[in-house]
């Protein structure tokens, strides 16, 4: 590997990471309302928080736009002929971007909807494995009664990135696509233990805003 090689690969990462950090419901939230969507709702930067708020148009809206952003880093490094452990390590990248943005004191959404546009560019049979493991284990949950199904929803997108991350190793794939999507798992599970820690679900703004 020679040091061209090496500067396309740190500066495709990099870069991933900073399309990641375009938070598309704090800056649509902003502009709309010049509030931050942290501080409305359920507390996240999330497609499904603005939803809440805005109503269903926008949390589609924002949906497809951070879906976008990780099918973007995906092309990109398809395009450029990088391989896939490169290319899973910018999926790691562009999902830590969008939920430790910088620019937000490291405060941003759950990264679900960004993993998915980019695992969905990178293989569309793993984007249908998540979706079937996290209707699987998110129904039972919900219908239970037990949790909320913000929070149920949150727990069943990590363990469908996770699960589906372990099925990697069962296919085959090259050792830095299965463990980059390993750590992408890991990624999302530390997001979702931080906000756990942070008192979320924000029932009392839920139901102000309600």
């Amino acid at each position: 590997m020679n040091t061209s090689h090496i500067a396309l690969v740190t500066g495709y990462v990099v870069l991933s990471y900073f399309i990641g950090c375009i938070s598309t419901s704090y800056y649509v939230t902003k502009t709309r309302t010049g509030k931050d969507i942290r501080d409305l709702g359920s507390g996240n930067a999330g497609a499904q928080n603005v939803g809440k708020v805005f109503g269903r148009p926008w949390f589609v809206a924002i949906l497809l736009l951070d879906m976008l952003k990780g099918y973007l880093v995906v092309l990109g490094g398809v395009h450029m002929g990088l391989g896939d452990g490169v290319v899973t390590l910018a999926i790691v990248a562009v999902v830590s971007g969008h939920i430790w943005p910088a620019q937000m004191g490291f405060r941003g959404g759950m990264g679900i909807a960004t993993s998915l546009g980019a695992v969905l560019a990178f293989h569309w049979l793993v984007m249908v494995g998540i979706v079937g493991i996290f209707a699987v284990t998110y129904f039972p949950q919900v219908c239970s009664g037990r949790i909320v199904a913000r929070k149920a929803a949150a727990r069943s997108a990590v363990a469908a990135i996770n699960l589906t991350a372990l099925s990697m190793v069962l296919m085959k794939q090259p050792l830095m696509s299965w463990l980059s999507l390993i750590i992408l798992g890991f990624v999302h599970y530390a997001a979702y233990r931080s906000r756990l820690a942070r008192g979320w679900p924000h029932p009392a703004r839920d139901k102000a805003a309600a």
